[in-house]
């Protein structure tokens, strides 16, 4: 790097904490919402005879790609100010790439944004027909490799599976990851019923890992009903809402309990938007039944939590709010959350965290790696922010948080 950069990046540092940002340094932003301005507009990346499908109500509309939950948010889901207006037309939030450069991006000083889609991510696991659900996961790939991966080299690609078509899925991934701005695996739930640790979906991690793309699974959204709660049947958008800790907590489980680390030891996974303070209490249960009934699991060689320090991470939004800042603190700590977890703003929702909010939740000697270095790690990118991803795509980190560099569980209380 030369001294000029080097001269010029301090200089920005100091105008942004004169201006009372706490965190100057560059930014990977984990949970960047796209999508596209109308249903039109992907259907020239689908075959023929499935946009004669999709086309075929004729004057009564198109067949839609996603549908809703049912649980609404009584102020919207997205924020005020992302919906872009193009030609007078009002547009779908997320839709416009100048938008987000002019909100995100360039603002946030954002090195790389992982695009992770909208409603439709959420409605694919639910779509009961397994080859239509193949080629609109198929025309998604496309389209965002035209329309978004080809505008900024800030942003990366979420390789979206079928995961009610395995077959397919592989296929897929091998297919789109030849594209290197395709960086992860991407899904919202299992869709063929079982959750996603099941050996049904064996065949697509083992496809992941074999390509170094890392498995995103992102829960809730308003396009699909991907979850419910443990009891049954919910009635109200707070419970959807406050409630996707628990698909967060049956994913895990049933990745380790299914030794999916164990077959495919390359494989990692990052969880997001589901919070994160519900993960050191769970893995204290999950440990202590593993050693209570181990012989049930003779495919596991060690304790849930090691798996999750080395294979598992969490995006940071939403960021729980206790009632007083160091009681969530105290809570990450027990997680090693500065290793654990990485940083998301879920743009353009109404929720958005954006890179002051968070460092304002977080010890000031955490921001570099929540904001930045853990996200570099586990992509295996350069964590010089002029270096480019590794073009092989490793994800095994050189600064991995192995178990011998874990604290003592009994001493120190932490669980990771």
């Amino acid at each position: 790097m030369s001294t000029d950069v080097i001269v010029t990046r301090r200089v920005e540092e100091f105008a942004l904490r004169e201006r009372g940002q706490l965190y100057a340094g560059p930014v990977i932003d984990t949970d960047v919402h796209h999508t596209w301005p109308s249903q039109e507009a992907l259907l020239p990346y689908m075959a023929r005879k499935w946009r004669e499908y999709v086309e075929s109500p004729g004057s009564a509309g198109l067949i839609p790609f996603s549908g809703s939950s049912g649980y609404f948010h009584p102020h919207g889901f997205k924020r005020d100010d992302a919906f872009p207006v193009v030609s007078g037309r009002r547009q779908k939030a997320g839709s416009n790439y100048e938008l987000m450069r002019d909100q995100l991006l360039d603002p946030f000083r954002i090195r790389k944004a992982l695009l992770t889609y909208d409603e439709a991510l959420f409605a694919l696991p639910g779509i009961p027909n397994p080859y239509f659900a193949s080629e609109l996961a198929r025309a998604m790939n496309d389209y965002t490799a035209d329309q978004w991966l080809s505008r900024d080299v800030r942003l990366a690609g979420s390789l979206i599976v079928p995961t009610q078509f395995p077959e397919q899925a592989v296929a897929e991934i091998k297919r789109s990851s030849r594209n290197p701005q395709f960086v992860q695996v991407i899904t919202a739930g299992g869709g063929l019923g079982p959750p996603l640790g099941h050996p049904v979906y064996h065949p697509i991690w083992e496809a992941a890992a074999d390509a170094d793309l890392p498995l995103c699974v992102h829960v809730g959204g308003s396009g699909g009903n991907n979850y419910g709660a443990a009891g049954g049947a919910l009635n109200y958008y707070i419970e959807f809402h406050a409630l996707g800790i628990e698909t967060m907590m049956t994913h895990v489980a049933s990745f380790l309990l299914n030794g999916i680390f164990d077959r495919f030891p390359k494989f990692k996974v990052i969880f997001v938007e589901g919070g994160i303070a519900w993960l050191p209490t769970f893995l204290w249960q999950l440990d202590e039944a593993y050693k209570r009934s181990w012989r049930e699991q003779p495919q596991l060689s060690r304790l849930p939590s090691e798996y999750v320090a080395e294979h598992v991470r969490l995006s940071s939004q939403p960021l729980e709010l206790s009632p007083k800042r160091e009681q969530m603190i105290k809570m990450m700590r027990l997680m090693r959350a500065d290793r654990v977890v990485l940083f998301s703003s879920d743009y353009p929702h109404w929720d958005t965290d954006d890179v002051d909010y968070v460092a304002k939740k977080l010890p000031r000697d955490w921001l570099g790696r929540v904001y930045h270095d853990n996200a570099c790690e586990f992509y295996g990118w350069s964590k010089d922010p002029g270096g480019e991803a590794d073009p092989s795509r490793s994800t095994s980190p050189s600064n991995e948080v192995t178990a011998e560099e874990l604290p003592d569980v009994e001493q120190q209380g932490d669980i990771l």
